[in-house]
Order: structure tokens, then C-alpha cells, then sequence
């Protein structure tokens, strides 16, 4: 229980920047505001979609250097990662485009100077990579699919509480560029848990869970057979597990969608404990190679659930670990009624993660190119450091807590902002869709694709309404060749085990190698004694 070393520090540096600093006047200010940015940048960055929240300025002020050296030029690489040379006002601007624009990155916390020199290197070395055309049309293509099945359930189920992604619907681009990237890096089993909201669409939208099944059950039907032996769940738990393509290239993946528990980040050790099952079955010759585990929170339940921290504080520890989960944050900016400033007492909804030492990604969810590489830049640091990563996707609620709930009642200013949006068809979709379009793209198979699946959706709707035969295809893979039971089994099965059998067994749980000294203590009390009373009945 004392100073836990970091096993990543002996990691060799990308660079010695620090070492090469001069002395001048203009380097150490160079320096003063480089290292401000890394470490202050994100609470610079336009993060809020809404444009509500104010960029903190208390923090960042060594990111203003004094007037005599604003025009000195100097030697980027002498205090950054960056090449060529330019003034200190010049580098200020482009750390400004780096640090505080769409993304915030939380790095300069982590103790290992590997893991920071990595991102330093990611963000000032390396040139930025957005998503291709095909990219852009797919992620366009699966938010606009989710804004239609959102909108048809709103007609359709008025009085429903579907718990829509409205306000979210990047939360699907960042998925499915994660799940595209890690089935490429080899990860080929992925599970993920997920609690309620928007979860519908992802499990039509990107896992191809039939709609029709989801309309069943929302019309009253069970999605069990009725001779099955057990009860449903709430719709807002349903699950599947199917193997998926994701990513403009159909990068193939099996994907395992848990069983939401009502209480809120319940599901996060179940999915690890799942994950760390499966990375034992595969016999991964690295963990995390094979299986990789994916979990989505709420901003609210993040910061205020203890799980969240108990799961956390085992995930590096080797008997645990499953080789770096990646946190997707559905951060809507509100917890259930109440704003940040009145639910939690720190900075950000993520700030949790740093027991761990995570890194977190703040991103605007209106800038999809900066979505997608957030997305890429999480699996690109869990494949090489094998640790949790954060992404923060910051985003809004179109309804209440429930689409029956009022919010302008205790959020009035963030609901007249979010309605005047929708109502002049300014949906995160929508503003997409009218980006691509102004870079020349043609978006019009995009709007064909939405109107076949709207017209899709009210065949689904139709084969519900004829109550189809559901079925239980839960146990598959290694579970083949076992089946659940049905209420019209009659089998009687003998679970007696003869007496010879159960005391062979309980001698062997209390029997030591050969080779092995146990306490004296242990051995007259718990070993010795507990042997006796076996052989004597």
C-alpha cells in the first residue's frame, strides 16, 4: 500500500525536447507558453456544441507572453515537436489550432513520459488525418439513419420512453471508427456495455439488431417464445451478440452488446470480467490482442457512481486487467434536471479517470472529422499502452431525462437554444450533411438512403403489428450444443453424486503439493484438522 511504480515509465522518450532549451529571453517564453498548452489547452477549446459554455481563462494565463517577445523568432524544435522556426505570437497561433480547437487533450497528468511524448508527438508532429469521402458518407449515412429512427418512433410510440440519442448522434461515428480500428489492430471479439440512452440505434443502426423485433416488443409483445422457461426484460435492456462490419473498408468484428442493468454503470465489471473470460479462452499472447472492451457512460452516472471508480482502480492491476478499456462518455451536459455546476465538484464529468492515469479526449460532437480522429487516436493509445483511455463527446439532450419530461422547466436557457436548433433544422445530422455538401460532396445518396429506411421502417413496423415467432439464439459459440429450457420439458435429472465422489473431492481441496510448506498454524488448524473430519464422515 505504498508508491505503486509505473511499469510505462521506463519506456523510452519519443524526444529530448526539454534538454535542448536555451536561455534567451525568447525560448523560455516559447517554452512558458508550449508547455501552458499542453497542459491548459483544454480549457480553451470550443467543446460545447450549443456554444453556452465559457472557455476558463483563470488557468491560461502563462499562455499570454509579454510584448517583447511576441515577434522573436526561435527554433521550434528547441521546445516543441514542432518543426521549422516562427515567432512566439506565430507559435502561439498554431498551438491555439492544436490544443483549443474541437479537442481538448488531458495528458500532462500521466506519469509516464512515454505516454506523453506519445500525444505531444500525435499532436504537433504529426499531420492531421481526417476521414476519407467514403468515411464522411457512411458517418453521414449512420447519423441521418439514427435521426429517422428516432423521429418514427416519436410518431409512432408518442407516449413511449424510448430515451432517444437525439443531440448524440455522433456517438455512432465514434463507435463504429473505434470498431473499425480495433478489428484492424486484430482485435476480433469486442465487448461493450452501454446504458439506456441512444442505445436503440446503435443496436439497429450499427449491430443490425431487426427493427422489427424492437417494435415488437415495444407494442407489448416478449421477445422470448412462449413456451420459454423465464420472463423478459424492459426494452431499454435488450441485447445482442452478431458479428458486424464496420468502417467505409467492412472491417469485421464479433460484437458483444450487454444486457443493460437499471442501475446505472453496474454493467462496467460485468464487461470486463467478460472480456478478461474471453482474452483467457483465446489464450491472447498479449492482453487485450484478441479481445478488446468498450464501455459508454453518461456524464452524470461517470462522475457520480462509486463503480465507476472501483472498476477504474483495478484496471492495471495484472490479475485484472484486460489490457485497456476505452470510456466513451455520452456527456449531454445535464444529469437527469440538474446543470454540472449543481451535480458534481470537479472540473469535468471525467476527471474520475485520472485515478488511473488515463488520458481524456474532450471533442466537440458537432465536428465530426474531429469525432472520428478522437475515435482513432483512443485505439491507436490502447494498442500501444494497453490502458484505459477516456473519450469525452460532448453533445446535448434533445428531450428530458424521458421524451415525456419537460426540461425547459429547470433548464430553460440550454432548452431555448437546443429547440431554436431543431426548429430551423439544425440537428447535428443535419449540419453534416450540409458540411459535406458545401466541400462538394453529393449528398444526395444520402437522402435517398433515408428515405429507404424510413420506408423500411414502416414495414418493420407492419411485421410487428403481426406478432412474429421471436426466438432465443443466446446460446451459440462455445455454448453451442446446450439449449435453455422450455416450460414443456418433462426430464427428471439425478444431481446426486455418490458419497465415495464428494469425499475424494473435499480431500483434494484441502491437499498441498509435495513440494509446499504451509504455516505451521495453517497446517494443524485448517488442514490437518479439516482432513480428519472428511475421513471420519
Amino acid at each position: 500500500f505504498g508508491l505503486r511504480r509505473n511499469m510505462l515509465s521506463r519506456l523510452a522518450r519519443y524526444s529530448s525536447v526539454w534538454s535542448r532549451r536555451s536561455s534567451s529571453a525568447a525560448i523560455v517564453a516559447a517554452a512558458r507558453t508550449v508547455e501552458a498548452y499542453r497542459s491548459w489547452g483544454h480549457r480553451r477549446a470550443a467543446l460545447d456544441p450549443l456554444g453556452l459554455a465559457k472557455t476558463e481563462a483563470a488557468e491560461c494565463a502563462a499562455l499570454l507572453v509579454s510584448a517583447e517577445s511576441e515577434g522573436s523568432e526561435i527554433d521550434l524544435a528547441a521546445v516543441s515537436s514542432l518543426s521549422g522556426s516562427a515567432s512566439v505570437s506565430e507559435l502561439r497561433s498554431e498551438l491555439e489550432q492544436r490544443y483549443a480547437g474541437s479537442i481538448g487533450y488531458e495528458f500532462m497528468h500521466i506519469p509516464s513520459q512515454a505516454e506523453r511524448d506519445f500525444f505531444v508527438n500525435r499532436i504537433e508532429a504529426q499531420p492531421v488525418v481526417d476521414p476519407t469521402e467514403d468515411q464522411k458518407i457512411r458517418y453521414a449515412k449512420l447519423m441521418k439513419r439514427a435521426e429517422a429512427l428516432d423521429l418514427f418512433m416519436h410518431k409512432q410510440f408518442s407516449t413511449f420512453k424510448r430515451y432517444s440519442g437525439e443531440g448524440q448522434e455522433p456517438t455512432l461515428v465514434v463507435l463504429d471508427s473505434m470498431f473499425a480500428s480495433l478489428a484492424k489492430a486484430g482485435a476480433m471479439d469486442l465487448i461493450v456495455g452501454m446504458p439506456h440512452r441512444g442505445r436503440f440505434n446503435v443496436l439497429c443502426n450499427l449491430l443490425g439488431f431487426e427493427e422489427s423485433k424492437l417494435f415488437s416488443k415495444i407494442v407489448g409483445n416478449s421477445e422470448l417464445p412462449d413456451e420459454f422457461f423465464g420472463t423478459g426484460d424492459v426494452t431499454s435492456h435488450l441485447f445482442t451478440s452478431r458479428v458486424g462490419s464496420f468502417g467505409a473498408q467492412g472491417n469485421e468484428a464479433r460484437v458483444s452488446f450487454l444486457p443493460n442493468p437499471s442501475h446505472l454503470e453496474a454493467v462496467n465489471p460485468v464487461a470486463v470480467g467478460k472480456a478478461r473470460a474471453k482474452q483467457r479462452v483465446a489464450g491472447e499472447s498479449r492482453r487485450g490482442d484478441r479481445v478488446a472492451t468498450v464501455l459508454l457512460h453518461g456524464d452524470a452516472a461517470f462522475a457520480g457512481q462509486g463503480i465507476v471508480a472501483e472498476t477504474f482502480s483495478m484496471a492495471n492491476l495484472e490479475h485484472f486487467t484486460v489490457g485497456g478499456t476505452i470510456h466513451l462518455v455520452v456527456n449531454n451536459q445535464v444529469g437527469f434536471t440538474a446543470d454540472s455546476k449543481k451535480s458534481r465538484s470537479t472540473t469535468y464529468c471525467t476527471d474520475i479517470a485520472k485515478i488511473a492515469d488515463c488520458p481524456i479526449l474532450h471533442v466537440n460532437g458537432q465536428d465530426i472529422e474531429a469525432v472520428h480522429r478522437v475515435a482513432e487516436l483512443a485505439v491507436e493509445y490502447r494498442d500501444r499502452f494497453r490502458k484505459d483511455i477516456v473519450i469525452d463527446l460532448q453533445g446535448y439532450r434533445l428531450h428530458g431525462h424521458n421524451e415525456l419530461d419537460e426540461p425547459s422547466f429547470t433548464n430553460p436557457r440550454m432548452y431555448q437554444e437546443i429547440r431554436k436548433r431543431h426548429q430551423s433544422g439544425m440537428s447535428l445530422p443535419a449540419i453534416f450533411s450540409k458540411e459535406l455538401s458545401e466541400q462538394g460532396i453529393d449528398v444526395s445518396a444520402i437522402e435517398k438512403d433515408v428515405e429507404e429506411y424510413s420506408e423500411y421502417l414502416r414495414g418493420e413496423l407492419q411485421k410487428a403489428k403481426s406478432g412474429p415467432q421471436p426466438s432465443v439464439n443466446s446460446l451459440a459459440g462455445f455454448w453451442e450444443g446446450l439449449r435453455q429450457p422450455y416450460r414443456s420439458d418433462k426430464v427428471q435429472v439425478d444431481t446426486g453424486v455418490d458419497t465415495k465422489t464428494l469425499r475424494r473431492i473435499a480431500l483434494q481441496s484441502v491437499s498441498l503439493p509435495e513440494n509446499f510448506k504451509a504455516h505451521s498454524r495453517l497446517e494443524r488448524m485448517f488442514i490437518a484438522g479439516r482432513q480428519r473430519d472428511i475421513e471420519n464422515g
